[in-house]
């Protein structure tokens, strides 16, 4: 058998998240059942993390092992073919035995937007969270660089969080705005060592509570010393969340030299 690091997009929006769960559709279950179907045998794919219901993604990266008769051109364009139209896999590489998605990265990127409209858009339904109110970009603007650096972000987890250490690094935090006639898209891009279960939608949504006028920016240094979850804002919905990049260094989708791989 040989180890397959995949690169993976999918609209999370019909899926109630990553991870195979029963009675549900998920999207770990429906690559790992083209799999099987490509390779004739049981396969288990271990992700980088578990995305919730509802969450996106551009950069979702799993290992998994498959027969080493079956080449890496072939799997790719069957993986492809196959899957459903939410479902698509950017890259493909052959990495060491031991090499876990999960382990051997460095930090995650997540993108959560906002589209600040007082009518909804058709367009944007889907990928981004409609908020009607205006929002006040300097205050979100200073609220985001509350979060840059390490803390303890106990209050910034959802409900039945299982991590031990919730202490967290936030490398970069920043404020994307593209302001059109009438409407305005917000994207907050956040980079991290690691993430809680919730914790990008919980800072998602306390920012958007700021830019409303509902809390003040002093709450979230309150609630990041006291680590109370009623002392942060509300949760953000699932569908303005994408799972943007995994790094890796090195990056194996890069090392050309060494590793077997494809890519589009």
């Amino acid at each position: 058998m040989k180890n397959i690091l995949l690169k993976i997009e999918y609209q999370g929006t019909r899926y109630k998240g990553w991870q195979i769960q029963p009675k549900v559709i998920t999207v770990e279950e429906t690559i790992a059942t083209v799999l099987q179907r490509i390779c004739q045998c049981k396969v288990l794919l271990k992700a980088s993390s578990r995305t919730d219901a509802g969450v996106h993604a551009r950069g979702q990266v799993a290992t998994v092992l498959i027969p080493e008769h079956i080449p890496l051109q072939r799997l790719f364009f069957s993986l492809n073919s196959l899957l459903p139209d939410d479902i698509s896999v950017l890259d493909a590489v052959q990495v060491p035995a031991g090499f876990s998605a999960r382990k051997d990265n460095r930090g995650k990127r997540y993108i959560y937007q906002i589209l600040n409209a007082p009518v909804g858009k058709a367009l944007y339904h889907d990928f981004y969270h409609w908020v009607r109110a205006p929002l006040d970009i300097e205050q979100i603007q200073e609220g985001c660089r509350c979060f840059e650096g390490t803390h303890n972000f106990s209050a910034f987890r959802g409900k039945g969080c299982q991590q031990v250490v919730t202490v967290k690094t936030i490398q970069k935090i920043g404020l994307t705005i593209e302001r059109m006639s009438g409407f305005s898209t917000i994207r907050i891009s956040l980079e991290g060592n690691g993430f809680l279960k919730n914790m990008v939608r919980i800072i998602a949504g306390s920012l958007i509570d700021i830019g409303k006028g509902r809390l003040d920016v002093g709450v979230l240094s309150r609630a990041l010393t006291s680590g109370k979850r009623e002392e942060a804002g509300s949760t953000a919905p699932a569908k303005g969340l994408i799972l943007d990049e995994v790094f890796f260094n090195p990056d194996p989708f890069l090392d050309c030299e060494s590793l077997d791989r494809v890519a589009l």
